[in-house]
C-alpha cells in the first residue's frame, strides 16, 4: 500500500501462512507533508496505485510502479522503483511526469481518477474511479511494449491508448460503486475491487456505504459482482493462487484486501478472502445480466462475502496483521 510518499514492501509467506514479520518502509518523494489535514490533503501527490512490472529497459529483473491519481495537477508524478532478481528494491529509483500520459486521459475524463493498474496479457491497465458526479468506471489499456520505453525514460512521448472500457458496475443505497484496484488471473481475466463513497468528485472523501469485489472475463465481459459485508473501505486487491503447481477446477485463489478509512487515527486493516476455482468457472460461464443494485436493509442480490478482518495495526506500526480467511 502507499502512503503520501511512503510505501511498505512485505514480502508473501511461503503458502499463505501467517507472517507478522515486519514490512519495509521506502521512501518514495522526499519533502515533508503539512500535518493539517485539508493542508495535507491539497499538498499531498495522492499515489493511489503500486503496480509490479515485469522487465522494462533499465529494470531487467522487473519494477515497481506507484502512480498518482491525476485527479488534481499536483498529482501527476509516477515513482519507478527499480527490483532486484529477488524481487526487493535495489536503490534506483526515478519520478514519472505523468501530464503527458494523463493529458489526453482528461479530455475523456471529466474528472480523472486512476485508482489501480497492473499488467495482463500484454497491456498495463489503468482503473479509473467513477463518483456520483459521473457514476461510470473505466479501463484504460496501454500496449506494455510501446509504454515501457516511455516510463524507462526511453522514449519522449508516451503512447495513445489502446482501448477504454468503460464499465457501470452497479450501485449501492443509491450510490455508484467505483473501482477503486484490480489484479492479475489466469488467462487473461482480472479481478477487482470497488467501492460504492458518497462524494460528487474525486477529490472530496465521503461516506463508504458498499463495497464489493468483482471478475471481469478476458473478452472484458463484467462476470460477477461479490458484495462485502459490512462496506469496508477496500482500496487494495492481489491474487494469488493458493496451489501454484495447479490449474483444476480444485484450485483456490487468495485475495489480499486492504482498507484505507480515509482516517489517520483509524488504522488499515487487511483481510484474505478465499474463492474456489469452481465459483471463478461458473462465473465465466454467464456474464452479469444487470448492475449490482441493493440497499442495505434489503441486502444484495448476489452472494455474499463476509469478510473476517485481522486486528487493525497499531497507529504507525510497519507490520502487517496475522492474514485471516473469510467466509463465504
Amino acid at each position: 500500500m502507499t502512503n503520501c510518499t511512503w510505501v511498505c514492501l512485505k514480502t508473501p509467506a511461503p503458502d499463505n501462512a501467517a507472517d507478522t514479520t515486519p514490512g519495509t518502509l521506502v521512501r518514495l518523494l522526499e519533502g515533508e507533508l503539512p500535518h493539517d489535514k485539508s493542508k495535507r490533503k491539497k499538498a499531498k501527490p495522492d499515489l493511489e496505485t503500486l503496480a509490479q512490472l515485469p522487465p522494462l529497459p533499465g529494470c531487467p529483473a522487473g519494477a515497481l510502479l506507484a502512480l498518482g491519481s491525476g485527479s488534481k495537477p499536483q498529482r501527476e508524478t509516477g515513482v519507478l522503483v527499480a527490483l532486484d532478481v529477488h524481487g526487493v528494491p535495489n536503490g534506483r529509483m526515478a519520478t514519472v511526469d505523468l501530464g503527458p500520459l494523463y493529458a489526453p486521459l482528461h479530455k475523456r475524463f471529466t474528472d480523472l481518477n486512476i485508482e489501480g493498474a497492473f499488467v495482463l496479457s500484454g497491456d498495463l491497465l489503468l482503473l479509473h474511479r467513477g463518483n456520483k458526479g459521473d457514476a461510470l468506471s473505466a479501463c484504460i489499456r496501454f500496449d506494455w511494449n510501446l509504454i515501457a520505453p516511455w516510463l524507462a525514460g526511453r522514449e519522449p512521448k508516451p503512447p495513445s491508448a489502446k482501448s477504454v472500457q468503460w464499465m457501470e458496475l452497479g450501485e449501492v443505497d443509491g450510490v455508484p460503486l467505483g473501482l477503486t484496484d484490480g489484479t492479475a488471473l489466469q488467462g487473461g481475466a482480472w479481478a477487482f475491487c470497488a467501492v460504492a463513497e458518497s462524494t460528487d468528485n474525486s477529490y472530496h472523501d465521503g461516506a463508504c456505504v458498499g463495497s464489493a469485489i468483482g471478475i471481469v472475463a478476458p473478452d472484458g465481459t463484467l462476470r460477477h459482482i461479490y458484495p462485502l459485508a459490512g462496506s469496508p473501505k477496500v482500496e487494495g486487491i492481489a491474487a494469488q493462487r493458493a496451489d501454484k503447481e495447479s490449474s483444476t477446477p480444485g484450485d483456490t485463489w487468495v485475495f489480499t484486501l486492504v482498507t484505507d478509512p480515509d482516517d489517520p487515527h483509524t488504522p488499515h486493516r487487511c483481510c484474505k478472502p478465499v474463492l474456489n476455482c469452481y465459483e471463478f468457472i461458473a462465473a465465466y460461464a454467464r456474464p452479469l445480466r444487470k448492475p449490482l443494485t441493493y440497499n442495505r436493509r434489503r441486502g444484495p442480490r448476489t452472494p455474499q462475502l463476509i469478510p473476517t478482518f485481522a486486528a487493525p495495526l497499531p497507529p504507525g506500526h510497519g507490520r502487517p496483521p496475522p492474514p485471516t480467511r473469510c467466509a463465504h
